[in-house]
């Protein structure tokens, strides 16, 4: 029986955000055979622009990696441009959007991913492979009010901010059942922490 022929994919990409993730991105596509980046385009350029990136033809997936706020807008753009989707997380601001895009996804029979990239670090890999020993895992976290934080805290979403947080306990320590959260401003310093019970 002969080997199976190799297909190598040739996925074009927009890359919609250039903050450090879309940076990243933009880095990693370089270097990836298979995938060529078609448009990286951030709020700077406008609409207009990003919306051109995603309606290019030559546009197979597109990677958000824009603001949080603006994160459901593109996706949905994307979705309805019959285009491929991951997205940084979060996917969307409340639980009824999130699902919606999903729906729009199922759909357009189309792939939606939201990337928690705290996951994919060696410390969490390595954490992962030690869980069966973990008896408790105490996490606080801070740090100053800046853009997307500060947006945020000032619309009450504290638990955007602790998504990535929640997700890799999660992962760690399997179901957990939110018991309190707390946000206090020291020094101008924004700390933040959540209660949770397996």
């Amino acid at each position: 029986m002969s080997e199976p022929s190799h297909v190598e994919a040739d996925i074009g990409w927009a890359v919609v955000g250039l903050g450090r993730a879309g940076q990243a991105r933009v880095r990693d596509l370089d270097s990836l055979p298979g995938h060529r980046l078609v448009a990286a385009v951030g709020a700077r350029e406008g609409e207009a622009a990003i919306r051109a990136a995603i309606a290019d033809d030559a546009t197979d997936a597109v990677i958000v990696c824009s603001d949080n706020a603006s994160h459901a807008r593109w996706v949905r753009a994307a979705l309805e441009a019959d285009r491929h989707v991951v997205c940084e997380f979060p996917l969307a601001e409340d639980a009824e959007t999130a699902r919606a895009l999903y729906a729009l996804a199922s759909e357009r029979r189309r792939v939606l991913h939201v990337e928690l990239i705290g996951l994919l670090t060696e410390s969490h890999r390595g954490w992962f492979a030690r869980r069966g020993r973990i008896a408790s895992i105490t996490i606080d976290f801070a740090g100053g009010r800046y853009r997307w934080v500060d947006d945020a805290l000032r619309a009450g979403l504290l638990g955007t901010l602790a998504v990535g947080r929640l997700h890799a306990l999660w992962s760690l320590c399997g179901p957990l059942e939110l018991v309190a959260a707390r946000h206090d401003e020291r020094d101008g310093v924004s700390q933040r922490g959540v209660e949770l019970r397996g």
